[in-house]
């Protein structure tokens, strides 16, 4: 079979494009997270996925460290004070609390379980989806 040389040319332009195409894609790698404290805001939405959705806004500080972690509360407890084990991949962060609380708030509001995460280098963004209580809970900090 022989092949003509227009349909030769478009082949090799289809291929020179192809490689193109592979080297002028860059991998967009999240940037890692690093230890070191974060400031900024805990939203918790109320019916998140519902027309009557309400929300809950309050100051708080994370800090990360090779040993756990230490979560700093406002006076309404949103969030609650909270420090423990933490660890974290890629795309998710693990909380694991262990700081003895009282009974006057939402026990729910605890920082506590899987957050997926991303991080640019300056602002951590988390949150988690209670979906037994139609909850959703957001962190929005700034590495200090």
């Amino acid at each position: 079979m022989i092949i003509s040389g227009a349909k030769k040319m478009k082949a090799r332009i289809a291929v020179f494009l192809f490689i193109l195409l592979l080297i002028g894609c860059e991998e967009n790698s999240p940037t890692n997270l690093e230890v070191g404290s974060y400031s900024g805001d805990f939203t918790v939405f109320y019916d998140y996925d519902s027309p009557e959705q309400s929300s809950r806004t309050g100051s708080t500080t994370l800090t990360l460290d090779e040993n756990g972690y230490n979560l700093t509360e406002n006076t309404s407890y949103t969030p609650p004070r909270s420090e423990g084990k933490c660890s974290w991949g890629a795309i998710a962060i693990s909380f694991q609390d262990t700081t003895i609380h009282t009974c006057e708030f939402d026990h729910r509001l605890i920082i506590e379980g899987a957050y997926n995460y991303s991080f640019d280098g300056t602002t951590l963004d988390m949150s988690q989806i209670d979906s037994d209580l139609s909850r959703k809970y957001r962190y929005i900090l700034t590495k200090d």
